[in-house]
């Protein structure tokens, strides 16, 4: 759905259960319809750059959401609570506004998401030192 000039998603995508991957960037999506958390199955959304000025906390339903893509969404004042607390994500991308001095998600539930956040980023460098992807030599 990117570059389409997409104004809404319809109630009807949450029948999408097998719906994986959704990339809508560069749209006019205002709004996500409350239906949107039946998308159980969902693990990757990219909404870079469009309207949204709100998410539904019904996205707390999307049990399997790992990255979410959100920048150029300058309306956008906060995430859901079940959004960060209820999911898996260990990934979003926002813009600088929704985010603290620190460079960490800010506002209620993102404690949550930080903490997963650092668990992973801990793991994969872990992973890395302990002869994963980088190569030590003497």
């Amino acid at each position: 759905l990117d570059d389409n000039a997409v104004a809404h998603l319809p109630p009807a995508i949450g029948d999408l259960g097998a719906l994986q991957i959704l990339h809508a960037a560069r749209n006019k999506i205002a709004a996500l319809p409350d239906d949107f958390g039946r998308l159980a199955s969902l693990v990757e959304a990219d909404f870079t750059s469009n309207a949204l000025l709100m998410l539904p906390d019904s996205m707390g339903g999307c049990k399997r959401l790992r990255l979410l893509k959100l920048k150029g969404n300058s309306g956008l004042s906060a995430l859901p609570v079940p959004l960060l607390v209820d999911t898996p994500l260990d990934r979003v991308e926002v813009d600088d506004h929704l985010l603290g001095g620190d460079g960490l998600l800010k506002g209620e539930g993102a404690d949550v998401y930080n903490a997963r956040r650092k668990q992973l980023v801990d793991k994969e460098l872990h992973g890395k030192m302990g002869g994963g992807d980088v190569k030590w030599s003497t």
